[in-house]
């Protein structure tokens, strides 16, 4: 067997049978000769085919074609398998006999215009991949944080061709070059401690003057309050914060179901108006993520009355924003239903629910920035209570105004705006408690005010940049066609029903990292940071997995119409493929809130949406697409979970490389 196209074996005279027949059979390779190394494989098996001498003898048959057929027989390619191409064989036999070389070779011929072994292909690339997953900010840790979980490791072992008994080392993010240039130790650079007297600096210390007695107390407070992350810690501020997000959405739910009572017209005019009222609710979000964060740092810098005198600053910035939300609420209420599409039936109705509803911004924003306050406090369960309580009050409420007093659309929007401001009322006055156990001041301050409103700014850019991705999203499945927009409307309800889990675990997040980075420690959020990981992929790979094997029966809860049901499952499916990257968002989001990088945030959210929406536009106008609607709206699906979400997930991984 001459050369051809693979080795040279120029040591042979070009001829591959001739490079095979260096080996004479001595046997040092299972001799257990002192100082050689030996097979690596023959040590495990102990099986003659996979000591160096018994592979050469199968190579040197197939080169003569007699007990073996040829190169590409199953033979020679059982023998080779188990070859680690260690190159311990061309060191220690005397003949120079080097089998990792003979099967490449091998390999080669046998191969060579044919597919290989996916398991080829998998081991062949994997460090280009590796490479890909070191410089790719939080990639290294998902990919562990999936292969962790022993049934996903077996399955993808097996699509690769990979034994799926064998475990899966851990992959690194960053590389040694990175880690180096950090610490200014690349070749030509010198630390600048080294230059130093190490004695000198400890007189230094030494005698270096302390502040006070106060400084001394949150010294040590600070060092020994990074927080130790446990299931049970991150479950206590979970759970409680999953109940309270449940609760909230019950307010509109009883008001549906009430409002329904009184007719079609009466329940369309709610529906227009609760979105408008949800909308408002919905921007000023930011007065519960961005005190959670403020409050959270201030905690962790052991300043409680800090985090009490930032959430009561927060609350009568919320209270202000209410007030001119309310005014103009009241002022614009009819151009923005008719912007909305609100009918002469349905207007009256939608009118009256407005202004009876508008009142209670004024409770709705404060709950949020109490909400806010006491989850930086560590507390989520005070939010959840009032929640709850206030749902069954808002019941009761609702149901007296609109029947007994007879008030129709507007007892429901009167009996929300009480609700609201009760609630407001209960957590406000838990602050206040808690500020004057701490002699903390309650009057406003300017510059307070101004403190907490540029807190919130770029979160409120944030959010205003994924509620444009989402009516960006809306539009461009409005212009497929009637069914695909209802599919769409399912599969995006049982979306926001799952995003429950993963916000909650966010909440969570944003306290313990707005407390870890308060502590002022270098490196405290990054265990936080990995925990919370694992948790988001691993709650994210569950709910998809959940979605992606219940789609083609939940959706029928929804509707008759077997062609939205198809449309529907296609889009579940394709969403659900991508649930444990949007559950790594979720996570990254809540800890760069709570470590305060609402600017970084505001930044990725409007990139994020410059990239998204030209795929969007792309796929509302091609033909190709629009004539199958069931395509299009999966297409717009995989851009919605795989393209927006997928560069949140890298925009967010860059952004906690800083933490």
């Amino acid at each position: 067997m001459p050369a051809d196209g693979g080795f040279a074996f120029t040591h042979d005279g070009g001829d591959f049978t001739a490079a095979v027949h260096r080996c004479t059979g001595v046997g040092k390779c299972r001799a257990g000769v002192p100082g050689t190394f030996m097979c690596p494989s023959y040590l495990a098996t102990r099986d003659e085919k996979d000591v160096t001498r018994g592979r050469a003898r199968i190579l040197q048959e197939a080169a003569n074609s007699q007990l073996v057929q040829a190169i590409n027989s199953p033979e020679v390619l059982e023998a080779l398998d188990l070859c680690l191409a260690c190159k311990a064989c061309s060191a220690d036999c005397p003949a120079g006999v080097d089998m990792a070389r003979y099967r490449s070779e091998a390999l080669f011929r046998t191969y060579r215009g044919r597919m290989r072994p996916l398991s080829h292909y998998t081991l062949g690339w994997l460090p280009r991949l590796t490479r890909v997953t070191a410089r790719v900010p939080g990639l290294a840790r998902i990919a562990n944080v999936v292969m962790s979980v022993v049934p996903l490791r077996s399955l993808a072992f097996r699509i690769i061709g990979l034994d799926p008994r064998r475990g899966m080392p851990a992959l690194q993010s960053g590389t040694f070059t990175a880690w180096a240039r950090r610490r200014n130790l690349l070749a030509g650079n010198v630390p600048a401690s080294a230059s130093s007297d190490p004695i000198s600096e400890a007189r230094e210390r030494d005698a270096a003057p302390a502040s006070s007695d106060s400084a001394r107390e949150r010294e040590g407070a600070t060092a020994s309050s990074i927080p130790t992350i446990t299931t049970g810690k991150i479950l206590s501020l979970a759970l409680p914060s999953l109940g309270a997000l449940i609760a909230e959405p019950l307010f509109t739910v009883i008001d549906s179901t009430m409002v329904g009572h009184l007719g079609t017209p009466q329940l369309a005019g709610l529906g227009i108006a609760s979105t408008v009222l949800n909308t408002a609710v919905g921007l000023f979000i930011f007065l519960a993520y961005s005190t959670t964060s403020l409050a959270g740092r201030h905690l962790g810098a052991g300043r409680r009355d800090l985090a009490i005198r930032s959430g009561v600053e927060a609350m009568w910035l919320a209270g202000g924003l209410g007030a001119c939300a309310a005014i103009l609420l009241a002022i614009f209420a009819s151009p923005l239903l008719t912007w909305l599409g609100a009918d002469a039936a349905t207007m009256p109705h939608a009118l009256a629910y407005l202004h009876a509803s508008a009142p209670g911004l004024v409770g709705m924003f404060v709950v949020l920035a109490a909400t806010g306050t006491l989850r930086g406090l560590q507390d989520t369960r005070t939010p959840l209570v009032a929640a709850s309580v206030g749902a069954a009050f808002n019941a009761v409420a609702n149901w007296v105004l609109m029947y007994p007093l007879n008030l129709g659309v507007a007892g429901s929007g009167l009996g929300t705006a009480i609700t609201q401001t009760l609630m407001a009322a209960f957590l406000g006055w838990i602050v206040v408690r808690a500020a004057r156990r701490q002699g903390v001041s309650l009057r406003p301050s300017t510059s307070g005010l101004f403190g907490a409103a540029l807190e919130g700014a770029p979160l409120l850019v944030r959010t205003l940049a994924l509620r444009v991705a989402l009516l960006a999203t809306l539009s461009a499945v409005t212009a497929i066609s009637t069914q695909a927009l209802a599919a769409h409307q399912i599969v995006w309800t049982l979306w926001s029903f799952a995003a429950y889990v993963l916000d909650a675990l966010a909440i969570a997040a944003q306290a313990l990292a707005g407390f870890a980075s308060g502590t002022g420690e270098r490196g405290a959020i990054q265990p936080l940071l990995r925990t919370l990981s694992r948790w988001g992929l691993s709650f994210g790979t569950a709910v998809g997995v959940a979605l992606a094997f219940t789609a083609p029966w939940i959706t029928r809860i929804f509707t008759t119409d077997q062609t939205v049901i198809d449309y529907a499952t296609v889009a579940m499916i394709v969403g659900a493929l991508f649930q444990p990257i949007a559950g790594y968002v979720f996570l990254l989001d809540g800890v760069l809130i709570g470590a305060g990088r609402g600017r970084y945030l505001a930044i990725a959210g409007i990139i994020n949406l410059v990239v998204y929406a030209p795929l969007l536009w792309v796929i509302a106008h091609s033909p190709t697409l629009t004539a199958r609607p069931s395509l299009a709206l999966a297409m717009v699906w995989l851009a919605y979970s795989a393209v927006y979400t997928g560069m949140r997930a890298l925009t967010n991984g860059l952004g906690t490389r800083s933490l």
